[in-house]
C-alpha cells in the first residue's frame, strides 16, 4: 500500500482540529510504500481460519485496519466480549443511537467481537487488539483495527493543548505482528460457541516436560473439569489466607448456567466468597463427593472456594 508518511497542517488553527471543532490538517502529498504479509492457515480440524500479519510502520497519523464484510444485513446487532461480560450493541444510527453523529463509532472490546442474524454469525477473535467498528450498511462489515498512530497532545483545559511530537512511541513505528481468527457459526454468540472459541485462540495449553520422580499421582490426570460450555473461569489460584482453592466465574449470558466441577479427588468443603475472599450469608453449593454444583445467574460473577 502506498499511504501518506505524515499529516500535514492545514492553514488554519490547529486547536481547532483537536478540540474537534473543524479539520484544518490532511495526509501529507509524500507516501511511501508500506508492505503488509498476511500468513493465512487452515488445519484439518480447525472451526475456522488462522491469520498472522506481519508488516514494518515508518509512516506516522495514520489507522491500519482489517475489514471482514460478513454481509449479514439483517443482523441489527454486535456483540463484544468485554472484562466480565459480552457487551450488546446496535449497529444502524438512528436518531436514537447515542453514536449517531459520528462518521465511524469505534468501541472496545476484548477477545472478539460477533455479528449475527440469530440464524448466522461471524466472530472476529483476536489476541491483543481492542478497537472495532461494525459498519451500519448492508455488508455489516467488520473493521478490527491493528495499528492507530497519532501524536500526542495532551489538554486539562479547553484550548490549551500540550503537543509533543518528539513522543514516537504512540506512532507505533517499527515491526508489527498481530494474529487473529475467523469464526463463523450457527445462532449467535452463545450458542455459536464464541467464547469457548475465543479462550481456545487466547489462551491455547501448555505442554512442559519434567524429568522422572517419585509421586502419588497416576500419569494421567485431570485435576479439574468444568461440565458447562458457557461459564467462563477468569481466575485460579490460591487462597490469600488458608489452604483453599479460590476459582472465579463469571456468566456473561442472558441465562442462568448450571455449574457442574468435577476434581480429582473427594471435596472436603466448597462454599461462595464474595471478590475479598469472604463468605456469603447465602451460599447455595452442593458437594457430592468429587463434584461440586451450584448456579450463577445471569450477566453475575460468582467465586468459589474449595477445600481438597
Amino acid at each position: 500500500m502506498q499511504i501518506p508518511t505524515h499529516l500535514q497542517e492545514g492553514n488554519g488553527n490547529y486547536i481547532r482540529r483537536l478540540d474537534a471543532d473543524g479539520d484544518d490538517a490532511g495526509r501529507s502529498d509524500e507516501t511511501r510504500e508500506l508492505r503488509i504479509r498476511s500468513e493465512i492457515t487452515l488445519t484439518s480440524t480447525a472451526k475456522g481460519v488462522h491469520i498472522k500479519t506481519t508488516f514494518n510502520n515508518s509512516c506516522e497519523d495514520h489507522r491500519l485496519r482489517a475489514m471482514f464484510p460478513t454481509n449479514l444485513k439483517n443482523a441489527t446487532h454486535s456483540f463484544a466480549e468485554e472484562p466480565f461480560d459480552v457487551v450488546e450493541r446496535i449497529i444502524d444510527r438512528d436518531e436514537n443511537n447515542p453514536w449517531r453523529n459520528t462518521w465511524n463509532p469505534t468501541h472496545p472490546h476484548q477477545k472478539f467481537v460477533d455479528v449475527n442474524d440469530g440464524a448466522d454469525g461471524l466472530a472476529i477473535i483476536n489476541d491483543g487488539l481492542r478497537e472495532y467498528e461494525v459498519t451500519d450498511d448492508k455488508t455489516r462489515t467488520i473493521a478490527l483495527t491493528l495499528l492507530r498512530s497519532f501524536e500526542v497532545a495532551l489538554t486539562t483545559v479547553a484550548w490549551r493543548w500540550e503537543r509533543h511530537p518528539e513522543m514516537k512511541g504512540s506512532q507505533s513505528l517499527g515491526e508489527h505482528e498481530f494474529v487473529y481468527f475467523i469464526f463463523p457459526h450457527k445462532g449467535g454468540w452463545d450458542e455459536g460457541g464464541v467464547s469457548r472459541q475465543a479462550e481456545m485462540f487466547s489462551l491455547a495449553p501448555e505442554a512442559a516436560q519434567a524429568g522422572p520422580h517419585k509421586g502419588h499421582l497416576p500419569k494421567s490426570l485431570s485435576f479439574m473439569e468444568i461440565d458447562n460450555n458457557a461459564l467462563m473461569l477468569s481466575a485460579l489460584k490460591r487462597a490469600e489466607n488458608g489452604n483453599k482453592l479460590i476459582m472465579r466465574f463469571y456468566n456473561p449470558t442472558d441465562r442462568a448456567l448450571k455449574a457442574k466441577i468435577s476434581f480429582y479427588k473427594e471435596v472436603k468443603k466448597a462454599q461462595l466468597l464474595n471478590l475479598n475472599e469472604e463468605p456469603l450469608k447465602e451460599s447455595d453449593v452442593k458437594v457430592d463427593g468429587a463434584l461440586v454444583q451450584f448456579e450463577v445467574k445471569m450477566k453475575k460473577i460468582v467465586t468459589l472456594a474449595v477445600v481438597l
